[in-house]
């Protein structure tokens, strides 16, 4: 693949998540409407909405050990998903401002006819995810729907009467759902609205924080080359203040991605074994499978382990990537010239671009081993109770 080429699919991606997020009314940008701005209320109404019926399910069936752990997987994920919802909300200015600073650094590096080779190399590995993660959660949230659809569609076809009217959450309501096509038809309507985006703003969030970690390498991987390879000593002094001024930027970028991700990811790593758990456990629990269910528990639990790398590994690239930077800042020109000495020793100060999520220890692959390790844990728990 030429330069023009990788640049030209990194512009396509961007443009894709923007496109997708302004959709979802998760992209800010300046004096939106007020139907835009009502977009997230929507989503975190359905959410809560799916975790009430849940949540009486389980004040109805409390002995039963499978159905409660099953709807504890459930509820996480939705708390999780308006959480997401909520935090990127929360902080839309400040993502905006994020939004202008990082892509303006980009476009400079990947117009630079010497630079856009050697700062694209993640650009692969990060539509892979994207298309992986995305399918594998558009695939687990449309599998119910679908197979729901087809069954009462069998039973019209075959005149089986009653029709056994099946809803997409394990919820119970107050009052009967069955009572005839209509009534099942809104309940079945709202819960499978519910699920698409539980599934789609889930999937979004994650593949947007791997985004937004992977337009702040490519300034950090153009500034390294830039110092490896000046053509004069009189490039120097220019060359590297002009890096101190946009590590500092990637400082305050980094911020407010700590700050708007932070709890998202705390969540994350406690809830992950749960929902990973809750997976296991119904998986086994059941005494047969169609090729469809197995295909869809396999996807929704690539797609969970896929979700907990993925933040995983982007911060431990950015952290890899900045502290490249700071060490060819070390290795550059410098010693024995005092014009840049204190230049040099100013970002020599700066700490790597580190993201921490509350009280957490820094965020790494040390996550994934963490929450991988805490599932097997659970799952034997549990088996152990039974």
């Amino acid at each position: 693949m030429s330069d023009d080429e990788g640049v030209q699919q990194f512009l396509e991606i961007r443009e894709t998540m923007r496109k997708i997020a302004l959709y979802m009314g998760l992209w800010p940008f300046e004096n939106p409407g007020f139907l835009y701005r009502m977009i997230p209320y929507c989503l975190v109404s359905l959410f809560v909405y799916a975790i009430l019926i849940i949540s009486n399910s389980i004040a109805h069936h409390i002995s039963d050990a499978r159905l409660v752990t099953v709807c504890f997987g459930i509820i996480t994920i939705n708390i999780l998903c308006i959480l997401k919802v909520l935090r990127i909300s929360r902080f839309g200015k400040e993502l905006l401002w994020f939004n202008r600073t990082v892509t303006e650094l980009c476009n400079e590096f990947l117009s630079d006819g010497e630079l856009k080779k050697f700062v694209l190399d993640d650009v692969k590995i990060f539509r892979s995810f994207f298309r992986v993660h995305a399918s594998l959660c558009a695939f687990s949230g449309t599998v119910p729907i679908i197979t729901s659809l087809v069954s009462v569609v069998y039973q019209m076809r075959h005149d089986l009467h009653p029709i056994k009217y099946s809803l997409l959450l394990p919820g119970t309501y107050p009052w009967n759902v069955s009572v005839n096509q209509l009534v099942h038809g809104l309940h079945f309507g709202f819960e499978a609205y519910s699920l698409m985006w539980n599934f789609y703003v889930g999937a979004l969030v994650d593949v947007l924080f791997s985004f937004t970690i992977l337009q702040m390498t490519i300034p950090l991987r153009g500034m390294s080359h830039a110092l490896l390879n000046l053509r004069d000593d009189g490039d120097y002094g220019y060359v590297l203040h002009k890096c101190l001024i946009q590590y500092r930027i990637l400082i305050k970028c980094r911020c407010i991605i700590q700050k708007t991700y932070g709890p998202i990811i705390v969540f994350i790593a406690v809830t992950g074994p749960v929902a990973l758990c809750s997976l296991a456990w119904q998986v086994t629990q059941m005494d047969s499978m169609t090729t469809l269910q197995k295909m869809r528990f396999a996807a929704h639990g690539i797609a969970k382990t896929l979700q907990v790398w993925s933040y995983s590994w982007s911060a431990t690239n950015l952290r890899g990537q900045s502290e490249t930077f700071l060490d060819n800042v070390y290795c550059s020109q410098w010693l024995g010239d005092r014009r840049f000495m204190n230049t040099v020793l100013t970002v020599l100060m700066q700490r790597p671009l580190i993201i921490q999520a509350g009280h957490m220890p820094d965020v790494s692959l040390n996550m994934f081993v963490f929450v991988m390790k805490t599932t097997s844990s659970y799952y034997l728990l549990l088996q152990t109770l039974d």
